[in-house]
């Protein structure tokens, strides 16, 4: 029976030390998200969906703003649009500490928008029950992570095969690794603009979604400094935007004013920038804009 017993143990501990052993070889290649999961709590972020999560760089902006140790915390218009769910993540990844931080919130129309009937519907939401719902946000491995939100095959995260082109950094960058010739840009950029005609005829601006940024800038200004800021994108996306949402660059003008906090907006840059499909910034314009937005918080701070 001791024998039993003894063997079940070492059994157990050896299925444990596997568990624990495959669970640490997931990281940047695993998903385009789990890594920030994975990672330490934080005093400063840059927050958005994925138009952030590809075209801000952390590493370059803390080259200009020294010691600002900011990380990406966006995800997608998915799973990261304004509103409780995404607030109540982002206070999660909130580090301890009384450190005082930096807070870049990256906002576009559909970041303040529903799909539902009702825009302001909290329960008909689109990231409910998404990735911004984990509990543990901070630790590596994750295993919450890795057993209740992870979409791929195991064996991805053994191999590190992961076949996306994408790899998500240390800092929060989701970096796209596909083709740029301009042909690839092109099929992508009509299949994007396509999507996204479609997109803006069921996206209705929401009131609640708005009033959620009011909080989180609220929150995060008792923590540090807060800047709001509207990222570039192609001249096409630029256009379906302005159509589907009139008014929404003096929205922000207003708004941020009356929080108190600086507003940038981009939104008239495209033609200096380049893009992978019309949406989000190649790898190069991404550390363009990362330093022409790191240098404007600079200059609103001195």
């Amino acid at each position: 029976m001791k024998r039993f017993v003894l063997g079940v143990l070492i059994l157990a501990v050896a299925v444990v030390a596997s568990l624990w052993g495959f669970a640490h070889l997931a990281g940047g290649r695993t998903d385009p998200f789990y890594l920030r999961f994975a990672t330490p709590k934080q005093d400063s972020m840059i927050l958005g969906t994925s138009r952030a999560a590809q075209g801000m760089r952390p590493e370059v902006m803390n080259e200009v703003l020294e010691g600002a140790g900011l990380f990406n915390f966006s995800f997608t218009v998915a799973s990261s649009p304004y509103g409780k769910k995404y607030t109540e993540c982002i206070r999660r990844k909130l580090s301890d500490t009384d450190a005082e931080g930096l807070f870049i919130l990256t906002v576009d129309p559909w970041s303040v928008s529903s799909t539902s009937s009702d825009p302001n519907d909290e329960s008909s939401f689109r990231e409910n029950r998404s990735r911004i719902e984990i509990g543990e946000v901070s630790t590596h491995p994750n295993f919450e992570y890795l057993f209740d939100y992870f979409d791929g095959n195991y064996s991805e995260i053994l191999t590190n095969r992961w076949v996306a082109p994408f790899q998500l950094h240390e800092d929060g960058w989701l970096e796209p690794r596909i083709p740029l010739s301009e042909s690839a840009r092109t099929s992508r950029r009509e299949k994007k603009i396509a999507e996204y005609r479609e997109l803006a005829k069921s996206y209705r601006r929401s009131s609640s979604r708005l009033a959620s940024i009011e909080e989180l800038v609220s929150l995060l200004s008792e923590r540090g400094e807060v800047y709001l800021v509207r990222l570039p994108v192609s001249p096409e996306m630029r256009a379906i935007e302005n159509e589907a949402f009139p008014g929404f660059d003096e929205e922000m003008v207003a708004s941020s004013s009356k929080w108190g906090v600086p507003y940038l907006s981009m939104r008239d840059k495209s033609s200096d920038y380049g893009f992978t499909d019309g949406h989000h910034l190649d790898p190069d314009s991404a550390a363009a804009v990362s330093r022409f937005i790191a240098g404007w918080v600079r200059d609103q701070a001195s």
